[in-house]
């Protein structure tokens, strides 16, 4: 694996990190912009404005997270529970 793979992996794993701790911040039910999960990432790991959100389309897709989009245009989201994968909500 090449350093800057390494980077990118490693930066990767903190944001999904952070995304986790903002799911469990909420709660399941509680909506959300991509906004506030941006500014919420972006205050813990150095990284794009976009990668939280493509972080959190592949958590989705992983089966790590669910949510329903509520507003696509005003970009709200509401958290739900993940199939087969309960994150404990602290």
């Amino acid at each position: 694996m090449s350093i800057q793979q390494e980077h990118l992996t490693r930066v990767s794993d903190r944001i999904s990190a952070s995304i986790l701790v903002f799911w469990r911040k909420l709660g399941y039910g509680r909506e959300f912009t991509m906004m506030e999960l941006q500014t919420f990432v972006n205050e813990r790991v150095k990284c794009s404005p976009d990668s939280p959100s493509r972080i959190l389309r592949a958590m989705r897709l992983e089966g790590t997270v669910n949510y329903s989009v509520i507003d696509r245009a005003k970009s709200r989201y509401r958290i739900l529970p993940s199939p087969g994968n309960q994150i404990p909500l602290f």
